[in-house]
């Protein structure tokens, strides 16, 4: 697979379709039921306890409706002239800025970004959500681009 050159000259594009991510639906999965199982075997008193696990499967089924729903598939742009941009379900690609506080390491990466002056998001995205060639490129692109 060819990957283009995206030097500090490169008038060069890439584009990044993140799609659904087995792991991280595992990991929702998985940390939610590891609180279901502490609030069974504390000792709260029932209407607390059944409050408790009430509290944490409304949890569980709100972010995968959301992770499943909203943030499933959708696309990073990288333009040198215009920089970074996002397509989720429209076919509007909104200009984005990646801030500073946004994490990357080999596995998964933590996207702080900025749609206008106000509103913020937080991307996840997990080494299976792109191809493993594909993932380098956009960690390196981000270290690289990342200017806030």
């Amino acid at each position: 697979m060819n990957l283009p050159n995206l030097s500090a000259k490169s008038n060069n594009s890439a584009q990044f379709t993140i799609h659904k991510s087995v792991y991280l639906s595992r990991l929702l999965i998985g940390l939610h039921a590891l609180g279901l199982i502490a609030s069974l075997f504390n000792s709260l008193a029932g209407l607390y306890q059944f409050i408790l696990i009430v509290s944490i499967l409304s949890s569980l089924f709100y972010y995968l409706r959301n992770y499943l729903n909203y943030y499933a598939n959708y696309t990073l742009y990288y333009a040198h002239k215009t920089g970074w941009q996002i397509q989720l379900h429209s076919t509007v690609k909104q200009p984005i800025q990646i801030l500073g506080s946004s994490l990357l390491t080999r596995k998964a990466i933590i996207l702080h970004i900025r749609f206008n002056r106000h509103q913020t998001e937080t991307l996840f995205i997990l080494h299976d959500s792109l191809l493993p060639a594909q993932f380098s490129q956009l960690t390196v692109l981000l270290k690289t681009t990342n200017t806030a």
